[in-house]
Order: structure tokens, then sequence, then C-alpha cells
């Protein structure tokens, strides 16, 4: 079965270069556009898409409102951001949200297929660099980010252990 996309980026190069990706899945088809996050909206709820991916930072609606509120009428989509950049306090409020997963557009095309094939096993993902870059300054931090809410629970020495490892790049099966 083919996993139902909608593109939502104000830059028009940015959601060609997008499509084209998709277009080279054979299990991916991309549904619909939208270039501002109120039309992302209307579109997640007429298209009823299983993946939104959006930029973040778009007009109308930001990546927060656009999530939760698509969200909260369709429950199992799952919205992947696709951003420029990913300040700690915006990926908190992203996550808080219900964002599955997180790309910057600097990746390598590799990540925005790992991230659909993630999806596609009803999984997060988080691409490597972002993996690397939050977890790096929080495990070298003793000040909590902007944003950040603590948790009753702390993580386990073998989750720090886990974090540090993802923080250096490796994966899962190693």
């Amino acid at each position: 079965m083919s996993l139902r996309v909608l593109l939502a980026d104000d830059q028009g190069l940015v959601r060609l270069g997008v499509r084209a990706v998709f277009q080279s899945l054979d299990d991916v088809t991309v549904c619909g556009e939208a270039t501002n996050g109120i039309d992302a909206i209307r579109k997640a709820h007429e298209l009823n898409p299983d993946m939104i991916v959006a930029d973040p930072w778009l007009p109308g609606a930001n990546g927060v409102t656009l999530t939760k509120r698509v969200l909260k009428r369709h429950p199992r989509q799952k919205v992947l951001m696709f951003a420029d950049l990913a300040p700690d306090a915006m990926v908190y409020q992203l996550v808080s949200a219900g964002v599955k997963g997180l790309v910057l557009k600097t990746d390598p095309t590799a990540e925005l297929i790992d991230a659909t094939q993630a999806f596609q096993q009803d999984r997060l993902y988080f691409s490597r660099s972002v993996a690397a870059a939050i977890i790096g300054r929080h495990l070298c931090s003793d000040v909590p980010p902007v944003g950040y809410e603590p948790r009753k629970h702390r993580l386990t020495l073998r989750e720090q252990e886990v974090a540090q490892l993802l923080a250096e790049g490796k994966v899962s099966k190693e």
C-alpha cells in the first residue's frame, strides 16, 4: 500500500525537490501540496494523507499550530518537519505538539527517505544531524534548554549511553 504524502512549504523549488525524491520511491505518492500553514491544514483535512512533510516556519500557521490542528481531527496522521534549522525550543514545542520526526533541508536526501521508511513502520525519526546537535548540547550542559520542562523521571545509565552513541552518529543496529 502506498504512503500518501502532503507537502507543505512556501518555497516552490523545495516542494519540487521533495516531490522528485518521493516520485523515485515505489511506495510513496504525493497527494497534494500547500504553500502556507492554513492551506496545509485544510488540505490535510480534505485529502487525509498518511504523512505531512512541512516547513515549521510556514506563513499563516507555523508547524506547532499546523500539527495540533491536524492531529486533533486526524490523530493517525504523521507529521515530519523539514526545516532550515532546528533550535532546541522549537524542537521541544514541535514534539510536544505531536510531530513524529524532523529532517533538515541541508541533510542528505537519504535522511528524508529514511524518515519516510520509519514512518511507514510507525517509528519516530530525527535525522542524525538533529539528534546529534540536540543530544550533544544537552549532554554537555547543566543548563536546561529554553522551552524544556523537566520530567519526573531521569534517564537511566543505559539510556544515557544509548543517547551518547546516537549523538556520535551510531545507528541502532550498532
